[in-house]
């Protein structure tokens, strides 16, 4: 079964080398660069969001993820047998660290592929995103750097369990959305 077989049948495809390590190490200063100047929002549990979708997590977006975005849609449609089904939608990028999650959830509309990218990962042990395919499998999708893993965001739950590590560890991921045309 091919990649575009596969991607049919369950509804998600890892993808290897989406960016090469040089385009990691750019997009994930770019990412912590916006932390230290505070143009990234805290994202998480406080007095007046107790709910809240995330947790111990800084995200924002930045035109460097846009043209990301547009540059790897041939690739991907390429690979993924959605060749002129798909058009951009948004860019994002968080910075997760020691209890940071991701409550499980689909999409909102307009956002029907999703691919979450690692950028940068100074853990010692796996951080999944976990993902309940169209067979209703629960799969762990660990996402090596400049990789992706890409998902029927509208459709399918995924979600990631609380980050358990050191106050020095961290994950920077950039997520790419794209719509049904």
């Amino acid at each position: 079964m091919n990649q575009a077989e596969f991607f049919e049948k369950h509804g998600y495809a890892y993808l290897k080398e989406l960016f090469t390590p040089e385009q990691c190490v750019n997009y994930a200063s770019i990412v912590l660069a916006m932390k230290e100047e505070n143009m990234l929002r805290f994202e998480g549990k406080t007095a007046e969001t107790p709910n809240a979708f995330y947790d111990q997590s800084f995200g924002g977006n930045h035109n460097e993820f846009e043209s990301a975005l547009r540059a790897v849609q041939p690739r991907i449609e390429e690979e993924l047998g959605i060749v002129g089904k798909i058009k951009p939608a948004n860019s994002f990028a968080r910075i997760y660290y020691n209890g940071g999650t991701l409550q499980p959830h689909t999409d909102r509309t307009g956002l029907d592929y999703t691919i979450s990218v690692t950028l940068y990962n100074n853990l010692t042990t796996d951080w999944p995103l976990w993902v309940t395919d169209k067979l209703s499998n629960t799969v762990p999708l660990t996402i090596g750097m400049g990789d992706g893993g890409m998902i029927l965001g509208t459709t399918m739950k995924h979600w990631r369990e609380p980050l358990v590590c050191s106050p020095e560890q961290y994950v920077v991921q950039m997520f790419l959305h794209w719509s049904h045309v």
